[in-house]
């Protein structure tokens, strides 16, 4: 089976980790932490980073840094992972849902000002797929209702919007080093920020708000999103390769830009530069066989693939709770209904992606 997404590791992860092992300091605020956080802020173009135990955390403490709590109100795309939603939802925020553009898959920023209230205190971008947001039409809103911007780079590691690194283009962001991420720990996550203040409170929510004078008397409620030591050893030997990856990974989506040149794929404005997180691709609408139909049959010729994200408007956990009503997000349901990924990890070699693109080639031929 051709994976979805396998991370590139070698005996550089295994050498780093074992001198992590060989120092005792296997769990959080070790000296691989610190040294991680320092090469992600050098390298995303930022003053500080604080790790965190997911993309998922890192999100709610960005969150929480600068401020927003119950009654606020947060823009973010309809198309993006519920990670987005949720980490509004636990700051006591409400999400408030735009649809998307299907040229980058960035909010549409177009439909933004219409959703904009006494209480919105934030604009959340997601680079969804790897694709960097538009920031230019992001940043003229953001001053004229005084907003935050908080960029979600999940997927975006590497990613470079006019010269400038994804991470370093709002007030904080926050990454994700899942598994299947550009860099991996295994799991984990990072905030970035150029704003002291932001960062120092960032760092203390993620670490329980232990004091700094007395240790055991804590200010605030916090929690504990520390990523460990041995995380963050993971972290520095994957950052080494950082370069390779991006480079392989474009070349990987070249490769199917040509391949599959009759077909919807995923591309990157000219303003851009996409780190092609998952290529993907996008059916027609009257195309004889649904998505799901055709993940199946390419799974019997040994091809792993995933079907796109549901938008927020449909996830049952957040209907539940009487978040969102019955407004359409018709791009957001139009890249659901028919999109999936294709294998992407930056180890695939060439006859793999040449092989997948056959399959697919061949689907007006396939009998369900």
């Amino acid at each position: 089976m051709i994976p979805v997404y396998e991370p590139f590791i070698d005996k550089t992860e295994k050498e780093m980790a074992f001198e992590c092992i060989d120092s005792k300091w296997l769990s959080g605020e070790g000296p691989h932490v610190k040294r991680f956080e320092r090469e992600v802020a050098r390298y995303t173009g930022v003053k500080h980073s604080v790790a965190t135990s997911s993309g998922t955390s890192a999100l709610e403490v960005a969150l929480h840094a600068i401020g927003i709590s119950s009654g606020d109100e947060v823009i973010i795309p309809a198309l993006t992972n519920i990670a987005c939603a949720i980490s509004v939802i636990r700051v006591g925020a409400k999400p408030v849902l735009v649809d998307v553009i299907p040229e980058n898959w960035g909010i549409n920023t177009e439909k933004i000002e219409e959703k904009i209230t006494s209480k919105t205190k934030a604009i959340m971008v997601v680079h969804l797929f790897g694709h960097p947001v538009k920031m230019d039409d992001i940043y003229p809103l953001a001053k004229k209702f005084n907003l935050k911007i908080v960029e979600d780079c999940a997927q975006a590691f590497g990613a470079l919007y006019k010269g400038k690194k994804v991470g370093s283009l709002g007030d904080i962001a926050a990454f994700s080093f899942y598994g299947n991420k550009i860099i991996t720990t295994g799991e984990g996550g990072m905030v970035c920020t150029s704003n002291t203040d932001y960062a120092t409170r960032a760092s203390s929510y993620r670490n329980l708000y232990f004091g700094q004078e007395d240790k055991f008397l804590h200010s605030k409620i916090g929690y504990n999103f520390r990523m460990s030591n041995i995380q963050a050893a993971i972290g520095l030997a994957q950052l080494k390769k950082i370069d390779w990856i991006v480079k392989r990974k474009r070349a990987i989506a070249r490769l199917y830009r040509e391949e599959l040149p009759g077909l919807s794929l995923n591309l990157e404005n000219s303003d851009s530069r996409s780190v092609f997180w998952m290529n993907f691709v996008l059916m027609p609408p009257d195309f004889p066989y649904s998505a799901k139909e055709i993940i199946g049959v390419l799974a019997k010729n040994g091809v792993e693939t995933r079907p796109f994200f549901q938008g927020l408007h449909v996830q049952p956990a957040l209907i539940n709770v009487g978040l969102f009503n019955k407004e359409s997000y018709p791009i957001t349901e139009h890249a659901s209904e028919n999109g999936f990924y294709l294998p992407s990890g930056p180890t695939l070699v060439d006859k793999e992606i040449k092989f997948v693109c056959e399959k697919i080639r061949n689907l007006e031929n396939i009998t369900i």
